[in-house]
């Protein structure tokens, strides 16, 4: 292990340099070359982690997993040339022929183990221990109604920046429906994440990653401010700012499309250093997730992609989300970021109506020539 780790003394991998190598570290150095003094790295082979094996997020209070999975992550040290995440996602739902063998009961629309909503879907590495820094997302999303996805991530300035052990989450907002009528009454969800990784130069002289936030904001929202520290030798950086309205609500304004806060338009600003970003968190193209199909089990029309849900509601307009898709980032690059040293972000949402709500979380990357 001390051989792979130690292949370059004084290499850099995110923030922490190696030193302490000795000459035999070097398996692949002739001394009999002519250029024997230059280094040539070795680096393992590529390999792939299977953090999460279908492992079934549960609506139902009393089980393990309500709602909620966590497992040990550790990639190793690095440095890293890709570092991919795969997520999928599987249901009881669909296709419908699966009902034969787990028919709804008497009275109910769905059979108990499907969940047919769509539900807030985020996966993320736990802060530090004793750290009082906020979760660090890897990934925010919106289920299907009732469909299976699957997307994969670019994850690999995440792990060169932060190597070695982490507590990986996943976490579905799932609930039972006791009547069957919405959702399945012990609905839930199967949840795989896998990483492939190869080992090798890194990419990107990345020198930090670091939560700024992961908060749900209600009414009332004052200015949200945060202060960072990028390190020494930054010359870039970015902001990258994650957004969805949920909740209820009853405005009737021209903001709003329907009874509820995700169907509103909001105007958000963010601040990085002096700089100011207005935006409205927005989305009109869920209806390129709803692909027109004829079921032959039942003989229904629904979206291939989002099979139980109301056709009109998977192709409406929503606060930044749609079902079955990720939540991206709006991503703010402003000059100043370029410079180490003490920054400022800051963020508020205008308007939030009573009983609904907004979830927020934002991340800093610094880099160096």
């Amino acid at each position: 292990m001390k051989n792979l780790l130690c292949i370059f003394a004084g290499l850099v991998m995110g923030t922490v340099a190696l030193s302490g190598c000795s000459d035999d570290a070097r398996p692949n150095e002739d001394a009999g070359d002519s250029d024997a003094g230059a280094d040539t790295a070795s680096y393992p082979d590529p390999f792939t982690e299977l953090a999460m094996d279908a492992v079934r997020i549960s609506s139902t209070g009393s089980d393990g997993d309500f709602q909620t999975t966590s497992t040990e992550l550790d990639l190793g040290d690095g440095p890293f040339a890709s570092v991919t995440m795969t997520m999928t996602l599987g249901t009881t739902c669909y296709p419908f022929q699966q009902w034969a063998d787990d028919p709804p009961p008497e009275g109910h629309n769905w059979p108990p183990k499907c969940d047919a909503f769509d539900r807030n879907f985020d996966i993320w590495l736990a802060p530090p221990e004793g750290s009082e820094e906020p979760r660090l997302v890897l990934m925010r999303a919106i289920t299907p109604f009732g469909g299976p996805m699957e997307h994969q991530f670019d994850v690999t300035d995440i792990f060169n920046a932060r190597p070695g052990s982490h507590e990986l989450f996943a976490h579905i907002s799932t609930w039972p429906d006791g009547s069957g009528r919405v959702s399945g009454s012990d609905g839930g969800w199967f949840v795989t994440v896998r990483f492939d990784v190869e080992p090798g130069p890194a990419p990107r002289n990345v020198l930090a990653v670091m939560p700024l936030e992961n908060r749900y904001l209600g009414p009332g929202t004052f200015p949200e401010t945060r202060n960072f520290s990028l390190p020494e030798g930054t010359t870039s950086g970015r902001v990258e700012y994650y957004v969805s309205g949920h909740g209820g609500g009853n405005d009737r304004s021209s903001a709003c499309i329907g009874p509820a806060e995700e169907f509103c338009r909001r105007r958000h600003i963010v601040y990085v250093d002096d700089e100011e970003y207005p935006l409205e968190a927005w989305r009109e193209d869920c209806g390129d997730w709803c692909t027109l199909v004829t079921d032959p089990t039942f003989g229904i029309e629904h979206c291939l992609e989002n099979p139980t849900g109301d056709v009109r509601s998977v192709n409406a307009p929503r606060a930044n989300w749609c079902p079955g898709t990720l939540t991206e980032a709006y991503v703010f690059e402003p000059e100043s970021l370029g410079a180490p040293g003490e920054h400022l972000f800051a963020y508020e949402i205008a308007d939030i109506e009573e009983g609904g709500g907004w979830s927020v979380d934002a991340i800093v990357y610094a880099y160096g020539d």
